[in-house]
């Protein structure tokens, strides 16, 4: 059902300890998992009237993301430039949805559009977004960075299929 996943990522942080508690313990710079890493993780959540949402942890980086394109990004320029706010968390990671259909993955760079397709089924339109000034190398980092984890045989992509049949 498309509207499962849209929703999921207007509202996603439910989810992510069960469902994806395998792929962080991979994934996980300490090998502690989830419930050491996430569990306790402040963070902010956003919905809207109209179906928009979105949500994202307050730490200043996600540590599951790829490591090159962390040290592409200079914090304390953005920091200065737009607020600690607004660069602990969405910058880094989080979800979102555009109500219908619209929904964005900052952590990776993923955005998509979900097509129904009739009783059942679904079609995923995906996109791996990536700075234009970004350095070759921080580009291909951020492309299997998103195969791994969000592309068609993704770790997470795995688990969030399942939920959403």
């Amino acid at each position: 059902n498309w509207k499962f996943a849209a929703e999921q990522f207007a509202t996603d942080w439910y989810h992510v300890n069960m469902s994806h508690a395998s792929a962080l313990m991979v994934l996980s710079p300490t090998g502690r998992g989830p419930k050491a890493e996430i569990v306790n993780t402040p963070g902010r959540q956003f919905s809207d009237p109209l179906g928009h949402g979105a949500g994202f942890p307050t730490h200043p980086r996600s540590r599951f993301d790829a490591q090159p394109v962390h040290e592409y990004y200079d914090y304390d320029a953005l920091r200065e430039r737009l607020g600690d706010e607004r660069v602990e968390g969405p910058m880094t990671t989080g979800h979102a949805t555009v109500f219908p259909n619209f929904s964005y993955l900052p952590v990776n760079g993923s955005i998509r559009v979900w097509h129904p397709k009739g009783p059942g089924k679904m079609e995923v339109w995906a996109w791996t977004i990536v700075g234009k000034s970004m350095p070759e190398d921080v580009r291909e980092a951020q492309r299997l960075y998103n195969l791994r984890t969000f592309g068609p045989s993704g770790i997470f992509e795995q688990d969030d299929g399942e939920n959403w049949v």
